[in-house]
């Protein structure tokens, strides 16, 4: 069965990216496992959908489909025959985001529209097929799919059936603010993002030097406010 855990509450980067320069996307192992920091999306009950309803997790906005399969939405743990979390077991209850075989899928997007280029994905069991474990990156018009990824990184070390715990980086070709994690197949796709600090990935966090930026930027507004302000006092009094 297709697996990603996923999760999560994301803050998205402050600034737009622009595009890289290959012509498809390009997928490559990530950190390890041990270092690979997940965005935490909460903890539920083990072997329960935790809910199917649409909303937002941070600055990222879900929507949920579910198609011929189990229902596509937030679970925890395994969920014996419809989704099977990718977490080791002292994670059990830990949540993620399934797309529920038969064309279910997720859909996450900024809620601010911000673009990016680049994703970090705990990526679980790889799955064959053209349709199956499949990721678009809605407005930049690329896609990655289980068959993709046994054809790229997981010439050496994923099995016949997958990899589960598979910790990714896929850059894109042209910037992208909404996902789409889909399989058409009877198994699903759960997935969770890893939180980064690069302006450009999906997922990111504002780095200290940004928010420095930002301060130092309000504090300028509000100097300048009080000049403006202070002048046009003593300007009153004079009239």
């Amino acid at each position: 069965m297709k697996q990603i855990g996923l999760a999560g509450t994301v803050a998205l980067a402050l600034f737009g990216l622009s595009a890289p320069a290959s012509a498809v996307p390009v997928v490559t192992n990530s950190l390890p496992f041990s270092t690979f920091n997940l965005a935490f999306f909460g903890s539920g009950t083990d072997q329960h959908i935790i809910t199917p309803t649409s909303g937002n997790v941070g600055n990222l906005h879900y929507e949920f489909h579910t198609g011929t399969g189990a229902a596509s939405g937030v679970y925890a743990g395994n969920v014996s025959g419809i989704a099977a979390s990718p977490y080791i077991p002292q994670n059990a209850t830990q949540n993620y985001f399934s797309a529920g075989g038969g064309g279910g899928s997720v859909t996450l997007s900024s809620v601010d529209g911000r673009t990016f280029t680049g994703l970090d994905l705990l990526w679980g069991t790889i799955d064959t097929g053209t349709l199956r474990n499949l990721v678009v990156a809605n407005n930049s018009g690329g896609s990655v799919s289980g068959t993709d990824l046994f054809n790229g990184v997981c010439l050496s070390g994923c099995s016949p059936d997958g990899s589960k715990n598979k910790y990714l980086h896929i850059e894109f070709d042209n910037p992208f603010n909404t996902l789409t994690f889909s399989d058409h197949d009877a198994n699903a796709f759960e997935f969770n993002f890893g939180v980064s600090t690069t302006p450009t990935t999906f997922g990111a966090v504002p780095e200290a030097s940004t928010w420095a930026m930002m301060l130092l930027g309000f504090l300028g507004l509000g100097f300048l406010g009080y000049r403006k302000s202070s002048n046009s006092a003593r300007a009153f009094r004079v009239a």
